[in-house]
This record gives C-alpha cells, structure tokens and sequence, in this order.
C-alpha cells in the first residue's frame, strides 16, 4: 500500500491532484525497509510496534519521538508555505489502537468504539472484538504505564505531533477519518488549546466518529 502511495496510484493521491496539493509518505514505522522516493519521508522510530495485549506497543521514548517528529514535520512543511495541514495514515491493524484509544480517552464504552476497518466483514468483527477486549484488559493490568505509551501506533503519534507543530504556527490541521480523529484526541487531550485548529473533515462510517 505504501508503494501505492508512492507510485501515485491510491485515492489519497487522486484527492491531492484534484485539490492541488501537495502529498507526502512519512514513514513512521513501516516494518520493512523501503526503497528511496522523492515523495518519501523518511522518519522511522522503528519497526512496527509491539503487540498491545502482551507489552507496551512502545516505550515512552518512542513515543515521544513519534510526537517530535509529527511536529517537526508539520513545522517544516508550514515553513515552506504549507498554509494548511491534512493529516492521514495507512496502517495494519490502527482501528483496534484507535478503538482503544477512543475509549480510554474519550472516554466512551469499547463497543461504541469498535468500527469496520478496511476490508472487514462481520465475522472478521466478532475477531476483532476479541482482540481489542484482549489489550483492553492488558492494558489495565498496566495501568502504572505512562499514558504516552498507551498511542499504540507511530503513525497516531506522529498525526498528534503534526497537530501540534499545526497549532504551534497557527494554521488549521485537517481531520480526516477514525484513526486521525484518535491522534486528535490524544493532542487535544495534551494540550487542549490545539482543539481551535483542529477542522473534522468528514464523519466516517465508524461507530466511534458518529
């Protein structure tokens, strides 16, 4: 999918050609090493996060480089003459991390929380319950974990870090979809002001976003 990206071939970069902007692939956290492209950040912390059920997805220090390199990236872009940011993401298994994080920081209950992710039938959501309630429960038996630990995913740390580097240059950061809406949440949750820059595209077929 990533490939995809690069090659100009997805709807994100169908969107951007259509609006006239600019379209960038941060890798944040891809789990195999990817070839050199023009339109391809290169920001890894690492390959691929943890498995939230039996560990931390991250260690505090990740995470926080997740979030400085969001801002920093966002912060560049903006200097460049970027007068608005649009945050987006593709990753394996993010709407059970973003699950998580809407109801933690929400907060709202785990099954209001739980949506369709790309490609998922009934069957695969009954799967899918199992799993999240699984590093739910992981979780609170690791309540003493520092709440940055808990994002789960690179790419969510790094849209809350953009949000921040958004704000910080005071220029609105577009919301688009369940996943960014979760790394909203965590910056908004940090730092509530960043709230006032925040615009939500669009309101998604998953529960948690209605």
């Amino acid at each position: 999918m990533v490939r995809t990206f690069l090659a100009g071939r997805a709807s994100a970069n169908a969107f951007a050609a259509a609006a006239g902007v600019d379209i960038r692939v941060i890798d944040a956290g891809v789990a195999v090493d990817l070839p050199d492209h023009v339109n391809l950040v290169r920001a890894k912390i690492r390959k691929g996060t943890g498995n939230a059920a039996r560990q931390p997805a991250m260690t505090l220090e990740e995470a926080k480089a997740g979030l400085a390199q969001g801002r920093r990236l966002a912060c560049e872009a903006i200097d460049r003459g970027a007068d608005i940011i649009a945050i987006g993401e593709m990753g394996i298994g993010n709407s059970a991390s973003a699950a998580l994080l809407m109801h933690r920081l929400a907060p709202a209950p785990l099954a209001d929380c739980i949506g369709a992710g790309a490609g998922q039938d009934d069957a695969g959501m009954v799967k899918e319950a199992g799993r999240t309630g699984a590093r739910r429960r992981a979780d609170q038996r690791e309540r003493a974990a520092r709440r940055a630990q808990r994002i789960r995913g690179l790419e969510i740390a790094m849209m809350a870090g953009a949000i921040f580097g958004a704000a910080e240059r005071r220029r609105p950061v577009m919301i688009d979809g369940f996943i960014a809406s979760s790394a909203a949440l965590v910056s908004i949750r940090m730092q509530p002001a960043v709230q006032d820059y925040c615009i939500f595209a669009h309101r998604s077929a998953n529960a948690a976003t209605a």
